[in-house]
């Protein structure tokens, strides 16, 4: 069954108990995700966003090379924990949207509004994560998608999830490298016109010798974004920050007269 053949439970809705939000977490990925997904193991990360889950992979999605890992994990976002919906008009041009109503809603807060946002934040998350793969951006493969979450790759080993970068201890040498890698995939993005828009020490894992972008349902295309520069600033300077306990430094200034 694929995700467009089952009705999942609207989790956006608020007509449960708190209570009663991981079972129908569970039951929306078993479903919507049923042909990649033989069992939901428990959660790896939950946050005031969204929840991760750690999943088991199909046989059948193993045997024919359609997934190469023997887990992978379901990202569920809960829109009454989301965002604050001011701030999400940062990352989203309105000005851009064809459907005045539409636009109107989502300016003005109503709940269509901020159902519309919902649906954006997920919507660019696949997107970006589909594109940035292609071009060979480490970032997690995605594989599904539905209403309220998307289906990945799973980064770790059966033991736990890859850490985030900001509870990695690193060597001079290593961290000089992972620096470098980290500033090869920006490159790729902004060269896209992606800006990350929440880049951080925090939204990078690393497994002690590869890392991963995670968390991109706030990137924006620099083309249309008109605070796109300004997000790119924060994004250099917050891995700016963590690097420079290393002695290292981000060529801020450059990478923005190059870009911008």
């Amino acid at each position: 069954m694929s995700y467009k053949d089952y009705e999942p439970f609207d989790l956006a809705s608020g007509n449960f108990k708190i209570h009663q939000l991981e079972g129908f977490e569970i039951d929306n990925i078993t479903n919507a995700f049923g042909g990649y997904v033989d069992e939901v193991l428990g959660k790896i990360n939950d946050g005031k966003e969204a929840t991760v889950y750690l999943c088991r992979t199909t046989p059948a999605m193993l045997e024919n090379g359609t997934v190469d890992n023997a887990f992978l994990a379901a990202k569920i976002y809960r829109a009454r924990h989301f965002r604050n919906f001011d701030n999400d008009k940062r990352y989203r041009n309105l000005a851009k949207i064809r459907d005045r109503r539409l636009a109107k809603a989502m300016r003005g807060k109503s709940k269509k509004g901020q159902r519309a946002f919902h649906n954006q934040w997920i919507d660019t998350e696949w997107k970006y994560l589909s594109l940035l793969h292609e071009l060979g951006v480490h970032v997690p493969r995605p594989h599904m998608h539905y209403a309220d979450g998307i289906l990945m790759d799973y980064i770790g080993t059966e033991t736990g999830p890859a850490p985030r970068l900001v509870n990695c201890r690193l060597d001079q040498g290593e961290a000089r490298a992972l620096l470098d890698g980290i500033l090869a995939d920006v490159e790729r993005m902004v060269e896209s016109d992606i800006v990350h828009g929440d880049f951080s020490a925090y939204n990078i894992l690393y497994d002690g010798s590869t890392h991963t972008i995670i968390d991109m349902p706030q990137a924006v295309d620099m083309r249309v974004t008109p605070d796109a520069y300004n997000l790119f600033q924060r994004d250099l300077l917050n891995i700016e920050k963590y690097f420079s306990k290393y002695g290292l430094e981000v060529p801020v200034r450059e990478l923005l007269l190059r870009y911008f």
